[in-house]
């Protein structure tokens, strides 16, 4: 989906969430996870937006596929895949009553004051990203 490929992670067949979420997880706690595994004095210098494909199969594992990365140059530095892949737990995907493997895309923005995180589903129909789930809080 997005230039920088980081891993097949071994994903033969899945379903991109669309306009629908199917691996449940809460935003803020994702969020959470995620910024307790970079230094505090990090935090504050960064600034721009990350886009982050996630792959998360049938038992809630999680792979990153691919990214784009707009961070300044400090969170070019920040291994942001390998802290989801390491750090974050995921409830497997539910499609139709059945386990399954799906892709969702995790945006973050970084200003001078607020972290903004996104769960962002692909409408095809429209032929963009659309937000799934949303939740933002200050540096």
């Amino acid at each position: 989906m997005f230039e920088t490929k980081l891993s097949d992670c071994n994903a033969n067949a899945f379903f991109l969430e669309g306009s629908e979420v199917f691996a449940q997880k809460d935003i803020s706690v994702l969020l959470t996870e995620i910024l307790n595994n970079i230094d505090s004095t990090k935090i504050s210098k960064l600034n721009g937006e990350i886009k982050i494909q996630i792959f998360v199969d049938e038992f809630g594992n999680v792979c990153c596929i691919s990214m784009e990365n707009n961070l300044n140059k400090v969170g070019k530095k920040i291994d942001f895949a390998k802290i989801i892949e390491s750090s974050t737990k995921w409830s497997p995907p539910i499609r139709e009553g059945k386990t399954t493997s799906i892709c969702t895309i995790l945006k973050l923005a970084f200003t001078n004051d607020n972290i903004t995180i996104q769960r962002q589903g692909y409408n095809r129909k429209l032929g963009g990203n659309i937000v799934l789930a949303s939740f933002e809080r200050k540096k």
